[in-house]
Parts: C-alpha cells; sequence; structure tokens
C-alpha cells in the first residue's frame, strides 16, 4: 500500500528582498533551498509504509526481514500482527498487504486523531490523548493483550513499534488501574526520580512492559519491527522495552520507591503487593527478535547522500545531539563560523565537537579516534575547497519562561541565527533544524532554515530576536519576519525519528551567482 512522500509547503525564495540589498538572489538563497531539500530527503527515508516494505519482503511463503531473517510461513498456524505508536497504522497497512492472505487478526493502538484505514483487516483503536495514557488505551491495550494471550505456540506474533508506544499500551498487573499507576509515577516524578528510575517502576507495576508481552504469548516466534524515536535506539526504553527482556532484580523498583516515597502504606494496597511481588519464571527469549527499522541515523545517512547530490561534502556530526535549544544552536553557529573561516581552528573546532558528542563514547579512546577521522574529513574538503554540509540528530529541550509559542527546533534556530549575527562570518551559513515529525511544539511547522541576515532584516524592522527568545515565542518571531517563510513546513509526516539539524557552509560566497531557480 504505497503512502504518498512528504512534501515542502514555502515561498518561491526568488521574490525574496532584504532591505537594501536587492533580491535575494546569492548563495545563502541557494542554500536555503538546498537545506529544505536535504532535510526532505531525510524524512522520505524514514516513511513507516515505506521502511516495512524495504526491510521486509515475502517471495512465495518465505519472509526475509532486513535482508538476514529468513522466516517460512508454512511453518505456522497463523499470524497475528499487532502494533502500538503514532506510526505503527501505516505500518500494519503494509505487513497486511505483505502477508497477502495469511493474516488471522491486527490490531493496531493509535493516538486520537489517526486517520480510517482502507484496508477492513486493521481493527483501529484510539486513544492516549495529548499521549497520557487514558481508557480508550487501556482499552485497545486489553484487546491486544487478549489477542497475544490467544496465540498458540506454532502461530507467529509480528509486534510493531513506534514513539508514543508506551502510553498507548498501558495494562497496569491487575488489580492495579491505570489511575493508581499514573499517581505513583506523578508523585516519584515530583520527588525527583530520574526517567531511568521512573521506567523500572514502571517496568514493574505494568503487565506488557519490560519484556511483559512476551511473557503472555505462547509462540515460540515473535517478530518486532521497531521505528525508534529514542536517542541511540536502546531497545528496553522505546515504548518501554515491551518484547525484550527485562534484567532488573526484584527489588528495584521497590528500592526507587522507597527512596523517593518512603511510606509505602501511603500507595494503594494494590501497588504495594505488585512491588513486593518476586520475579516469578522468565520464559525463553529466544525466539524473539526486534529489529530496528528506522532511525535517526538512516535519516541522517540519506540525508547526505542528497546533500552530496547537491555538490556539498556531507558529514555527520552525531545522531544524539541533546541539551537545551538555546545553548546548542549558539555552539552550533560558532562552529559553523570557526569552520567556515580560512584559518583552520583545530582545537575549538575539536572541542566543540567534544563537547556535542559527551555521552556518545564511553572511553576517551573512542571519542579521539572519532575526532581525528571528523578532523581529517574536514580539512581534506577544507583544502579542496567544497562547500559542506554537517548533519546532526537528536533532540534538544526547552527551558519555557515566557508564554509565547514556539518549539525546540524554531529557538535553536533562532538562537543560531542571533550568534551568526554576532560573529559576521566570512563563509555563507546556512543552518536548519526541523523535526522529522512535523511537529515543532504547540504549532503546525516542522521548524526553521534561518542565516545571519534574518537578524539582520529583523533588527532594521525594529523587531528583537533576544525578545522573542525570552518569550519563548520564536513562532510568532518568524511570522512577522518575512511573514513567516524562514519556517519549515510539512505537516503531519506520519513518522517520527526525533529531529534533523543541517549546516550548510559555502566558503565561495560568491559562487552561487547564477540562481537554480
Amino acid at each position: 500500500m504505497r503512502t504518498s512522500l512528504v512534501k515542502l509547503y514555502h515561498r518561491p525564495l526568488k521574490f525574496l528582498k532584504f532591505r537594501n540589498m536587492g533580491t535575494y538572489r546569492n548563495t545563502l538563497n541557494l542554500q536555503e533551498e538546498d537545506a529544505r531539500k536535504i532535510f526532505l530527503a531525510g524524512v522520505n527515508s524514514v516513511i513507516p509504509s515505506e521502511l516495512v516494505r524495504s526491510k521486509v519482503r515475502r517471495r512465495d511463503n518465505i519472509l526475509t526481514i532486513v535482508g538476514t531473517e529468513n522466516v517460512s510461513l508454512d511453518q505456522f498456524t497463523s499470524v497475528n500482527v499487532v502494533g502500538f505508536g503514532k506510526a505503527v497504522l501505516p505500518m500494519a497497512e503494509e505487513m497486511i498487504d505483505i502477508l497477502q492472505g495469511r493474516l488471522n487478526r491486527c490490531i493496531v493502538s493509535v493516538p486520537e486523531g489517526t486517520r480510517e484505514s482502507s484496508l477492513p483487516a486493521v481493527e483501529i483503536n484510539r486513544g492516549a490523548k495529548d499521549n497520557i495514557p487514558d481508557e480508550n488505551a487501556a482499552s485497545a491495550a486489553n484487546k491486544i493483550v487478549q489477542l497475544v494471550e490467544s496465540c498458540k505456540e506454532t502461530d507467529l506474533l509480528i509486534v510493531l513499534i513506534s514513539g508514543g508506544g508506551s502510553a498507548l499500551l498501558p495494562a497496569p498487573k491487575p488489580p492495579i488501574t491505570i489511575e493508581e499507576k499514573g499517581r505513583v509515577i506523578k508523585a516519584l516524578s515530583r520527588s525527583g526520580a530520574t526517567i531511568n528510575e521512573l521506567n523500572t517502576v514502571r517496568r514493574k507495576l505494568s503487565l506488557v512492559k519490560g519484556g511483559g508481552l512476551v511473557q503472555i504469548c505462547k509462540s515460540k516466534k515473535i517478530i518486532s519491527l521497531i521505528l525508534s524515536d529514542v536517542l541511540g535506539d536502546p531497545l528496553n526504553v522505546i515504548a518501554s522495552g515491551p518484547t525484550v527482556q527485562n534484567t532488573d532484580d526484584a527489588q528495584d523498583a521497590l528500592n526507587v520507591v522507597n527512596k523517593y516515597i518512603g511510606d509505602l502504606s501511603s500507595l494503594p494496597e494494590s501497588v504495594q503487593n505488585v512491588l513486593h511481588e518476586d520475579v516469578g519464571v522468565q520464559r525463553d527469549f529466544s525466539g524473539v527478535q526486534n529489529f530496528i527499522i528506522g532511525n535517526n541515523t538512516i535519516a541522517l545517512q540519506q540525508a547526505s547522500v542528497v546533500a552530496r547530490e547537491l555538490k556539498y561534502e556531507p558529514l555527520i556530526v552525531t545522531s544524539r545531539l541533546e541539551g537545551e535549544a538555546r545553548l546548542i544552536g549558539e555552539k552550533l553557529a560558532v562552529l559553523a563560523s570557526l569552520i567556515g573561516d580560512e584559518t583552520i581552528h583545530r582545537d575549538k573546532i575539536g572541542f566543540l565537537i567534544k563537547e556535542l558528542h559527551l555521552r556518545e563514547f564511553d572511553t576517551g579512546t573512542c571519542i579521539r579516534k572519532y575526532m581525528q577521522e571528523f578532523l581529517n574529513n574536514l580539512i581534506d574538503a577544507r583544502r579542496q575547497r567544497r562547500d559542506l554540509c554537517l548533519l546532526l540528530g537528536g533532540e534538544t529541550t526547552v527551558k519555557v519562561i515566557g508564554n509565547g509559542i514556539g518549539g525546540r527546533n524554531q529557538e535553536l534556530a533562532l538562537s543560531a541565527a542571533c550568534q551568526l549575527h554576532h560573529l559576521k562570518p566570512k563563509s555563507g551559513i546556512t543552518i536548519l533544524s526541523a523535526g522529522t515529525d512535523g511537529i515543532d511544539g504547540p504549532c503546525d511547522m516542522a521548524g526553521a532554515v534561518v542565516n545571519s541576515l534574518l537578524v539582520q532584516e529583523a533588527i532594521a524592522q525594529t523587531i528583537s530576536p533576544a525578545d522573542f527568545l525570552d518569550n519563548n515565542d520564536t513562532y510568532n518571531f518568524y511570522k512577522q519576519v518575512f511573514s513567516g517563510h524562514n519556517h519549515v513546513h510539512t505537516g503531519h509526516t506520519g513518522t517520527n525519528v526525533c529531529d534533523i539539524i543541517l549546516i550548510l557552509i559555502s566558503h565561495k560566497v560568491s559562487h552561487c551567482t547564477k540562481s537554480r531557480i
């Protein structure tokens, strides 16, 4: 079942003018166009239906998964498919098309507002409004649990997982209710529990998380196809790892609760009883296979292919970018300016790259090796006067202090633009930051694409970028300057593998006087 690829919506650049600068048809103009194309290529490489179609092939009755695992459908009595997450409906539709008559049942739990399907074979359940577990999601989870429990040893179970899957599969261990579990998690969160500690308690209190879905299934063969929205793709974290064996000790969750709440008598009796339960007998997980079919790295790799086609030298910096959006934006602008300078600031560039990689490497040896390779590639590109495209993936955060409208990508981009305006780099530099899901904060934009001249124009219009940043109102900043032209607008893409940040650097600002539009 073929899905339309994502498109961009924006005004043609050739009609855009800067004050006192003539028509904006120079290097930065073309860089902006190129940045949008490169971003779009990354997004379209992780469209759920396309991923399933490319990663799961059927020839006669043999399924080939990710080119490595061959599974004969003839050995199974029936095939069942379950899915939970924001992107699983198109994944399920593609699997139904592939299975062609071998499917017994297909049940998915998807967010409120998800479209209908043209395939009657997929049973759609909607819930978890605003990504919060609710009774509708619990009802969907119950249907999925019943189907999984009904599977025989000779059945094949295919599990489809994407971002949002945890909220869309809320199944507390009986007799705990959703409300009771929610109160415990909220109390721990308010008391300062870390995300890892919260996940430990979630796994303990859930029937399906932390490998629980496998525990209740008799099928000897379980295949999980995962679209990852978590940095680094930790299988036990994506949707809380329903098909991944839990390695927690029996006392781990209890220790977390004792640490932050102390008096267990304040908890519901049902929760107390489950917290004191032993781990129990673990089933054999050797027949369970988890496949990451899409993630941020795949998006960056395809984006780099298109960057090279557009005559840039692509360098993937990281797929695990984290940090406060404004600070990251400033650092990326400084990095771009240093790289674009005539002098190669090896030590300064190395320091900034290392800062962006702090959580990615386990040892100093690993990061030194990466740094050496990155800097060598960078220096080689500089010597050959090639334009550069730095690619980063990840997910930053926003420190909300105002009451404006915006998101992490729009904030990162504007912060970078302000820093570029301050630094006044000699090279042409364009920075794009956008979410692969097409949504950045509570607005209908994916992000923004900027350069130093954006801030120059804002100042000419007596618009203060700093005021908009301080009010977390970047959406309205872009709306006022050039009527939102700098927004990246895709609409809902139907996928989510975190964000993509692109930095395009031209060493010859005058090299693009001939427009490509």
